[in-house]
């Protein structure tokens, strides 16, 4: 996601350059707009995004980049929160509410949970496509079940080395709350 902002306003929160310490400038950017009192507003039209490679180790990775971000600006919605609005944990934690306050069961639920889910994507990514899917049913189902699957992989690598991130050919490391320090090697660190 990117931001459109009026160059006046970026000098009103000492312009570009101060944002270049954070991986994720843009919402940096905007959070610091926001918290001037600017207002956020959001484009009817959907943005397209051109992505490189569309291998599945290639998305698994941005999505681990992406987290590791998160991790670090908002850990506590990141790293609690997040994970609880995904597909599989949130249908695991419902079906057994489900089973033990109304005695349904747990693997219907379960069933009904993923199907509903399943289904809502598909409307909201025809609406997104503004009509039919460029790609066949089957591809869907097929992308949507790896997706889903391996979200629990992305949050636990994720987890694991949480401060590095490789960004292109380059590994910076992180702080709290997204300020970056590129890594040269492992002596740059020493003094981190």
């Amino acid at each position: 996601m990117s931001y459109l902002m009026k160059r006046t306003h970026l000098e009103d929160i000492d312009g570009i350059s101060y944002f270049g310490q954070f991986l994720a400038e843009d919402f940096f950017l905007a959070k610091h707009l926001h918290e001037k009192g600017f207002c956020h507003q959001v484009a009817a039209i959907p943005a397209q995004q051109n992505v490189a490679s569309t291998s599945i180790v290639a998305y698994k990775d941005r999505m681990v980049r992406w987290l590791r971000l998160r991790l670090n600006m908002m850990p506590i919605t990141a790293g609690f929160l997040e994970p609880l609005g995904e597909s599989i944990p949130l249908g695991i934690f419902a079906s057994w509410s489900a089973s033990h306050l109304f005695g349904i069961s747990p693997y219907a639920w379960f069933a009904g949970h993923i199907l509903v889910w399943f289904s809502l994507d598909y409307i909201q990514l025809t609406g997104v496509q503004n009509g039919p899917l460029p790609f066949p049913f089957p591809m869907y189902t097929a992308a949507w079940i790896i997706r889903e699957l391996l979200y629990i992989h992305v949050y636990f690598e994720a987890l694991c080395n949480v401060r590095r991130i490789k960004w292109g050919k380059r590994m910076y490391y992180l702080s709290n709350f997204g300020k970056s320090l590129r890594v040269v090697n492992e002596r740059s660190l020493l003094h981190v």
